[in-house]
């Protein structure tokens, strides 16, 4: 990577981290945690779930470090010498109420309504990001539309822009604007996120009884999603998908369960031009947006359907004449935002690093997390027949692995959102070793993320149940 690049990535970076954890510090300052004594989390009144995923996080940065048994009452956090260094400029982190109301104002197009902030110290840095990401975000989706003089001189700051238009450093933040959909989208969260650490854990509904959801900005996250399928994901994909329609009997119709906006399965359908297209999804926002994309592909249906319940999507293909031996199923990042079950057997001694929360705020139980997935497993297996599914999904990664990569990894970011909203994410290795447990093999599999983040957060396995 050029040092242009790589200047122009670490600033992303630290402007996202700053998006996703500046509103939950500046509740540990309110409430003189944001300090350098070492305390227990049994000393705090709030949610404990949110609670460890936020120190995880933490840990994940380099700003604390987490003794004894992690995930529990007794866990005791300690401030690093990182995390010292930081808390000294936390006083500025008072403006953090305003700078998000202003973020989501700018994100709509709105014009900057303080100045921009001085870039002075670690945690003005970070707040930055609360008018860069809108701001870039903009100059993306309207390009031919002229900054406004604040943001102009904001970008001119950083030099990404100066009076000729972008420089060399800023192009390269303008072509992975993008990736500031993620943080702006968790912004309805990441404003409530004192409900969630000590208040009313259950008061951010993430679903509404026709399920549309009020934690994300649902069409961002698609927005975002369709960047990963397209930046880096999809080349990958069709090492493993392009074989399947290269032998003798290849699937006739192609499902993907979870397919948002649809455009990734259009993807497939182009490289599998007689195989039937169905999508399959439970958030009504990306359905209807997929239905409508959908219609440029004879004979494709979007249905309605929960990753969780496979039993009821495969009757509603029953019902639409489907044959299940002539499916591949194919989902990208689902798995992990499928609906906690407390599992049917108990027990289990866990061993992720993963902090998992459920709706009421509490820690799921490692082992319980890891049952729950394999119990997932085996209610596909009936499902999955001689085509197999092609699975790309999203994990968590060791807090050592990630401050190892600080500079350039969102992991800490990743993991933090993916917990306020009951998302699932485990660690790779867990994730295919209960795959195996519940009988299933990979017949083919990849990792990706290195290249970006210095590590792999994302996997591809063509399983076979």
């Amino acid at each position: 990577m050029k040092a242009e690049a790589r200047n122009s990535w670490h600033k992303i970076v630290s402007h996202i981290h700053g998006l996703a954890f500046s509103s939950s510090l500046w509740q540990l300052q309110k409430r003189g945690l944001l300090s350098n004594r070492s305390f227990q989390l049994g000393e705090i009144e709030g949610n404990p779930g949110y609670l460890h995923a936020l120190f995880r996080a933490l840990d994940s940065l380099g700003w604390v470090e987490r003794r004894g048994p992690l995930g529990t009452a007794e866990m005791t956090v300690d401030w690093s010498d990182r995390g010292a260094q930081i808390i000294r400029d936390a006083a500025c982190l008072k403006v953090v109420p305003t700078l998000l109301e202003q973020a989501l104002d700018l994100a709509e197009g709105a014009e900057i309504k303080m100045p921009p902030m001085e870039h002075n110290g670690p945690f003005s840095e970070w707040l930055l990001g609360h008018q860069v990401g809108p701001i870039m975000l903009g100059a993306l989706l309207r390009p031919q539309a002229p900054l406004q003089d604040q943001a102009q001189e904001l970008l001119v700051k950083l030099d990404w822009r100066n009076s000729e238009g972008w420089t060399e450093e800023g192009h390269f933040a303008f072509l992975q604007a993008g990736i500031y959909h993620y943080p702006i989208s968790y912004l309805a969260t990441l404003m409530r996120v004192e409900e969630l650490l000590f208040g009313d854990a259950t008061s951010l509904r993430q679903r509404t009884d026709d399920g549309e959801e009020g934690h994300v900005d649902r069409r961002r996250d698609i927005l975002f999603s369709g960047q990963v399928f397209s930046g880096s994901v999809a080349t990958v994909l069709w090492d493993h998908f392009l074989p399947l329609f290269e032998t003798e009997a290849p699937p006739q119709t192609i499902i993907d369960v979870g397919c948002g906006d649809g455009r990734m399965l259009l993807e497939l359908g182009r490289r599998a031009p007689k195989a039937r297209l169905i999508g399959v999804e439970y958030n009504p926002v990306a359905r209807e947006v997929a239905e409508e994309n959908l219609n440029e592909s004879p004979g494709a249906l979007a249905l309605h359907g929960d990753m969780g319940d496979p039993a009821s999507i495969a009757a509603e293909l029953a019902h639409h004449g489907i044959d299940l031996d002539s499916v591949l199923w194919v989902t990208k990042s689902v798995i992990h935002n499928r609906p906690y079950r407390v599992p049917r057997t108990s027990g289990r001694q866990g061993t992720t690093s993963a902090v998992c929360v459920d709706p009421q705020g509490q820690v799921i139980p490692g082992g319980d997390l890891e049952q729950n997935l394999l119990e997932f497993f085996q209610s596909w297996t009936p499902f999955v027949r001689k085509h197999g599914f092609l699975v790309v999904e999203a994990h968590t990664v060791l807090p050592q692995t990630a401050r190892k990569h600080q500079n350039r990894t969102l992991a800490p970011v990743l993991d933090y959102t993916h917990a306020l909203s009951n998302q699932l994410l485990i660690e790779a290795s867990l994730f295919r070793s209960c795959a195996y447990e519940a009988g299933w093999r990979s017949e083919s599999q990849s990792e990706l993320g290195s290249e970006a983040f210095g590590h792999d957060h994302m996997t591809v396995d063509h399983f076979v149940a």
